[in-house]
């Protein structure tokens, strides 16, 4: 209880810090204090900004704004969540990619294939059917198939996926 009371001072203390040094600069405080982890998308062995583009004009048109990253999870979860930016107070779609996908045995159709499953999450909203949220609904799938090598991506994401994620966990290099 001591140590979170002694964080949290810190925390204030470090904000406080930095709208006097905006302040002093004239910029404008911010307004968001949300944690947005860091964004990386430039991996080992991917880089998810050419990922997303790629998939952007080839499946949408290049009209989908969105950031990308690495997941910062140790398990094998890719998601997308809705972010605040904490200078300009805009709200983005962020999609966050398993790092499990980052891998030398990972092809280019595997990574391409998650990102565009987490792009349809952006496109296609949560449904809410009889009080429950429909995911992956009947349009979702249906579009999901719509990706060329779909087949391949869903054999190596149910294979190889699972063993990457548990040689992370024993500290192995993919």
């Amino acid at each position: 209880q001591k140590n979170k009371l002694a964080i949290k001072e810190l925390v204030n203390r470090f904000w406080a810090v930095v709208d006097q040094v905006l302040a002093d600069k004239g910029e404008k405080t911010l307004e968001s204090r949300s944690r947005i982890p860091p964004i990386r998308p430039k991996g080992t062995y991917h880089d998810l900004n050419q990922v997303l583009a790629a998939v952007n004009e080839t499946y949408f048109n290049g009209e989908l704004t969105c950031r990308i990253t690495w997941s910062n999870r140790v398990g094998g979860l890719s998601f997308h969540s809705m972010r605040k930016d904490p200078l300009t107070g805009e709200d983005f779609h962020l999609i966050s990619i398993s790092k499990g996908y980052d891998a030398k045995n990972c092809p280019f159709y595997a990574v391409a294939g998650v990102v565009y499953h987490e792009c349809l999450h952006v496109v296609i909203p949560v449904e809410e059917r009889n009080g429950r949220r429909v995911v992956h609904g009947r349009q979702f799938r249906q579009r999901e198939k719509r990706y060329i090598y779909f087949d391949e991506w869903i054999k190596w994401h149910k294979e190889v996926l699972p063993r990457n994620i548990r040689a992370m966990r024993r500290g192995k290099e993919l």
